[in-house]
């Protein structure tokens, strides 16, 4: 009895070894172990992965980050911003700054919404109990990867895209809604904004390029990452049923394709909204800004998905005939860049307000510098 309450304070005394030192350290010895065993595979899925980040990730992603994080570095939003305060208050009980973080999270798809939120964090336009909340539903798909990737590329019916996007979307807002019955009006109130440097300042520029590099960068090392995994995968299950199961959660444009081959709209829907592991790990570094257990955020993603299911089950049943066109086990369609007209537009939109914005400015500047000359004399 004595050796095992000894046994027992021993393990209490060093849990932080026994749970989470060594489960790391002998994950890591068998990867390394599966990297020796199969090498082949983990090459290939090594190359998929660059691949797929040279031909889509990058080319479809990178601009949008860029304009997006330089838009919002010069306080471009600020005035919508303003504009929105009394909105983004009775909905989500959230600054007016969260609007376009959100409406980011719409239109440009799962990693802008949490580079913004560390942005605004970062600039002191959100407190972290505020930053944490709109993590829980501001990791949405775009219309560009659940339209046409998925609707038209995989599905081969764009209005199945259609569906799944407002489905997500639709639970996303929700969540954000009921999420304000649990905001910290002490925390709330210790938000400090920062000094806006104006529009297009050098070194805001350079860091906007400098943060999107890094983001980009993180995102196409993760995707590479569960590329190789995957293959590894493959070699390794036997078991047809636990091989779906892992694909499903581990990377959301290989899950999608999985659960299309096998299961119905619902399903695919609700995949797509849990996000995958992949996306989880992409958001990571903005999720340990916002000192956010990573466990809340997991719950939260589990039960969008089943939420999404369901009402994507109930939009089906409500509209048959919208879902008639779609065919399970079609393979997809190979593209070297999906392209979202809505995307192409807010960049052409973004462009134009940094036109506008730079003229502003100087024209304010200039009437402003002679109201002070008029002054002297």
């Amino acid at each position: 009895m004595k050796l095992t309450e000894n046994a027992v304070n021993n393990i209490k005394r060093n849990r932080l070894f026994y749970f989470k030192f060594i489960p790391t350290a002998a994950l890591l010895m068998l990867t390394a172990a599966l990297l020796l065993v199969h090498p082949e595979a983990a090459a290939d899925g090594v190359k998929r992965g660059m691949s797929l980040c040279l031909s889509t990730v990058i080319p479809s992603l990178f601009p949008f980050l860029l304009v997006t994080t330089a838009a919002y570095d010069i306080g471009m939003f600020d005035v919508l911003s303003e504009k929105a305060e009394k909105l983004t208050r009775f909905l989500f009980a959230l600054p007016g700054a969260s609007f376009p973080v959100i409406a980011m999270s719409l239109i440009g798809g799962f990693p802008v919404g949490a580079h913004l939120i560390e942005k605004a964090l970062d600039k002191g336009e959100l407190t972290y109990a505020e930053a944490q909340r709109m993590l829980l539903f501001c990791v949405n798909p775009g219309p560009a990867f659940t339209v046409s990737a998925i609707g038209a590329g995989v599905l081969g019916s764009k209005q199945a895209g259609i569906i799944i996007y407002i489905c997500v979307s639709a639970v996303s807002l929700l969540t954000g809604v009921l999420s304000r019955f649990f905001t910290d009006d002490e925390v709330k109130a210790h938000r400090e904004k920062t000094a806006i440097k104006g529009f297009f300042n050098s070194s805001a520029v350079t860091a906007a390029v400098n943060s999107s590099i890094r983001a980009i960068t993180n995102i196409c090392v993760w995707v590479v990452v569960f590329s190789c995994a995957d293959s590894l995968l493959q070699s390794l299950v036997s078991n047809g049923q636990l091989l779906m199961f892992f694909r499903l959660i581990f990377e959301v444009t290989n899950g999608a394709v999985t659960a299309s081959e096998h299961f119905n709209l619902p399903i695919i829907a609700a995949v797509i909204s849990f996000a995958g592991l992949c996306v989880h790990f992409q958001i990571m570094p903005c999720i340990i800004r916002a000192r956010m257990k990573y466990k809340y955020f997991l719950a939260v993603r589990a039960l969008s998905a089943a939420l999404t299911s369901a009402l994507a089950f109930l939009v089906t049943r409500l509209f048959p005939e919208s879902c008639e066109v779609i065919s399970l086990g079609v393979k997809p369609q190979q593209t070297a860049l999906d392209v979202s007209f809505p995307v192409c537009v807010w960049l052409m939109l973004m462009c134009g307000l940094f036109i506008i914005g730079d003229n502003y400015i100087i024209a304010k500047k200039a009437k402003k510098t002679e109201g002070e000359c008029g002054s002297l004399y």
